[in-house]
């Protein structure tokens, strides 16, 4: 019974030993391959199976948002800038006169008015609103908008004729340049400026609301 204890004995110790060579020939397989003192980690470095351990340079998406719809800051825009896509007022009408509501303004940049009643000289005149609806609009002094408008008659002599609001200064090129014929544009441009009273000294003016028309003759 003691030889068999001793040959277990010697067999276990035997393991050990094996176990210890089996790590220590495992190390020197790794320094051998790397060519480097143990412990030590390499950067970029090209295995078998063409592995490059190396990181791959992270790609950071080009994106943009507005967190509002105030930005209160310059705007950087790398491409071209539509605006006012969608907001077209198309109308037929048989009214001479009429008044543009906020409605209008705040939702529509473009119109596109057929007069309904040009069989000769059906002339119809659109007003602007007095300022007391255009400061909803140009909320702030200095505040620009502008729209476009289209005399959408092609026959008869019927013309279209854009008049001030209350409180609003209506300038131009020319005077004539807020009647536009059949056929033609006029772009309006209005700017919230400060607002002088008449009865204060000289310059006053009982405005706050000025707006450059322009009309638009055929160049072709």
């Amino acid at each position: 019974m003691n030889t068999i204890k001793k040959l277990k004995t010697q067999l276990l110790a035997h393991k050990a030993v094996l176990g210890v060579l089996a790590v220590f020939a495992l190390s020197l397989g790794v320094y051998a391959f790397t060519g480097q003192n143990l412990g030590t980690v390499i950067e970029n470095q090209t295995v078998q199976g063409d592995f490059n351990a190396a990181a791959p340079t992270p790609v950071v998406p080009a994106f943009g948002a507005f967190v509002g719809p105030d930005i209160l800051g310059d705007i950087n825009i790398h491409g071209s800038l539509i605006t006012g896509s969608g907001t077209a007022l198309v109308t037929t009408t048989d009214a001479a006169a009429y008044t543009l509501t906020i409605s209008d303004l705040s939702i529509y940049s473009y119109f596109d008015i057929m007069n309904k009643n040009d069989n000769g000289s059906g002339n119809i005149a659109w007003t602007l609103p007095a300022t007391s609806t255009m400061n909803f609009i140009l909320s702030e002094l200095g505040s620009t908008r502008s729209w476009t408008f289209r005399n959408a008659s092609t026959t008869g002599s019927g013309t279209f004729t854009l008049t001030a609001g209350a409180g609003i200064d209506l300038v131009g090129v020319t005077n004539a340049d807020d009647v536009i014929d059949p056929n033609e544009y006029m772009e309006v441009q209005c700017t919230r400026i400060q607002y002088r009273a008449g009865t204060i000294g000289l310059g006053g003016s009982d405005t706050n609301i000025v707006c450059s028309v322009n009309e638009l003759l055929a160049a072709d």
